[in-house]
């Protein structure tokens, strides 16, 4: 004899189906959670080599501004060291101007011509004087002019003397030219 089945056959099947969307489901699951695990397991390991690199990077930008400050440092000892050489060289250059200016005026002088007072404010020489006519004044004037170290003398005060009559006084500035404006600022 032939055997019936007798259980509903459809029933099965969807349990059968039913289990079979339960297993996946789960199985699909469980690897979504794989997956976003391994991905935030490697966001958050990148995250921590770019914390690394950061921290690293700002070491190396402080110790790349305390070499700045050193450098900036050395550069105004440099500036201060490189002035007073200038000074000192320029005064050993200009050490001899004096000497030279004082024996160059005293030649320039003609006879006849007395100087009272001479002194140098900076560039400027002044000189005050005693002379037995103007025509001495303008020689001495013109004798300055061929000084190598003074330019541009000008007369500011000419008057008779009045503790002398045979004497007129004057005032006369100009200015000095230090040697290496001589030279072209070589030296």
């Amino acid at each position: 004899m032939r055997t019936i089945n007798l259980l509903p056959w459809r029933e099965k099947e969807k349990v059968i189906h039913a289990r079979q969307f339960w297993v996946i489901f789960g199985l699909s699951i469980i690897l979504s959670l794989g997956i976003w695990m391994v991905w935030k397991s490697g966001i958050s390991s990148r995250f921590e080599v770019v914390q690394a690199q950061n921290i690293k990077l700002k070491n190396e930008i402080s110790v790349l501004d305390s070499r700045l400050a050193a450098i900036a440092n050395l550069k105004k000892e440099k500036e201060a060291l490189v002035s007073r050489i200038q000074m000192i060289q320029s005064l050993h250059f200009n050490r001899s101007n004096t000497v030279d200016l004082m024996s160059d005026i005293a030649r320039a002088v003609p006879e006849g011509l007395v100087l009272d007072f001479l002194v140098r404010e900076n560039d400027t020489i002044l000189i005050e004087g005693k002379a037995e006519s103007n025509s001495q004044v303008a020689q001495f004037m013109r004798n300055i002019e061929k000084i190598e170290l003074l330019k541009t003398p000008v007369l500011s005060v000419i008057q008779a003397d009045e503790d002398q009559e045979n004497f007129i006084e004057f005032n006369l500035k100009a200015q000095q030219i230090q040697k290496e404006e001589l030279n072209g600022g070589s030296q």
